[in-house]
């Protein structure tokens, strides 16, 4: 695999792949266009991701998998990486049809599609996505990889298209894959915006304090800090410093709970959570939470006040 790097700085300091490395894109709804988003080091990411290669080195990789040959790694090492060890549960609407319950082994994903062992791990970066799929009893795998952050979409349904023609399944029993997939990301869009705008109106209370005594900065030991200004009337904070930018905007739901919005270098339209400012008996906010983690769901990141 000599055409595998970690990190943009190592694909920079090697002149034939910095020539050939693809530039990441999301998609603007607003626009109906893709947007180029700029490549930077982000070596806090190293060992969870960050890996820049190309179909060809990956295939390779696959290929090793499937004959059991990975170098290095005895058969009884290569039977323990996917043995299923945790169920990864799914709480999503609209199941996807023939995929069994999904199990995390060391490192990969082993899930039933059609009755066959499915293998595989899924990626995803800064306008980059990329899957990595093997089937043994095939003696089949596939690798995707997408310059865009809509990316493993496509792959999902390759997959399920070609997974489908492999086993010979008939025509009238195939699945709309294409039509499924965007339906399932219209309801998951849908679901998200319905869990914030329920407010019944009678039941707003209005902010306790002037929206400027939220301001200020606030810390958390594993999010750093967070320095919260007013910006065209509303509360803001530029969080761009970090390996992964954003920004936060604040809008007033009713006392002390706000929604936010958070817009980061993927998500263009911005990610809506909920968070809470605690107010003390001398009327003194002291903390802000927000609720980062959607695996958390109504769980919050606190930040306590520090300026």
């Amino acid at each position: 695999m000599t055409n595998t790097f970690h990190d943009y700085s190592s694909v920079r300091a090697t002149t034939t792949a910095s020539s050939h490395l693809a530039h990441g894109y999301r998609w603007e709804k607003s626009s109906g266009n893709y947007v180029e988003i700029k490549s930077y080091s982000q070596p806090e990411g190293q060992g969870a991701g960050l890996v820049f290669s190309c179909v060809k080195d990956y295939a390779r990789w696959v290929h090793a998998l499937l004959q059991r040959k990975v170098p290095g790694l005895s058969d009884s090492t290569q039977n323990e990486v996917i043995t299923p060890r945790i169920i990864i549960a799914d709480e999503s609407e609209g199941k996807v049809p023939f995929y069994g319950q999904a199990y995390y082994a060391l490192g990969w994903v082993i899930q039933q599609f059609r009755g066959k062992t499915v293998i595989g791990h899924w990626g995803s970066m800064t306008g980059f996505q990329s899957s990595v799929r093997w089937v043994p009893e095939l003696g089949w795998g596939l690798v995707t990889m997408g310059n865009s952050n809509g990316g493993n979409d496509v792959a999902d349904v390759v997959f399920s298209v070609l997974a489908d023609e492999l086993l010979d399944i008939p025509v009238g029993d195939h699945v709309g894959w294409r039509a499924f997939q965007q339906k399932r990301n219209e309801d998951t869009d849908e679901e998200k915006d319905e869990r914030f705008f329920g407010l019944d109106p009678d039941d707003v209370l209005p902010m306790r304090l002037p929206l400027m005594e939220y301001g200020g900065k606030y810390h958390n030991d594993g999010y750093h800090d967070i320095v919260l200004q007013i910006k065209n009337d509303r509360l803001w904070a530029d969080c761009s410093d970090r390996c992964f930018p954003f920004t936060l905007w604040f809008e007033h739901l009713s006392g002390d709970d706000f929604l936010v919005d958070i817009w980061d270098i993927l998500e263009n339209e911005g990610r809506k959570v909920k968070s809470k400012f605690r107010i003390d008996t001398k009327k003194n906010v002291n903390a802000l939470g927000i609720a980062f983690e959607e695996e958390m769901e109504s769980e919050m990141i606190w930040f306590t006040r520090t300026g």
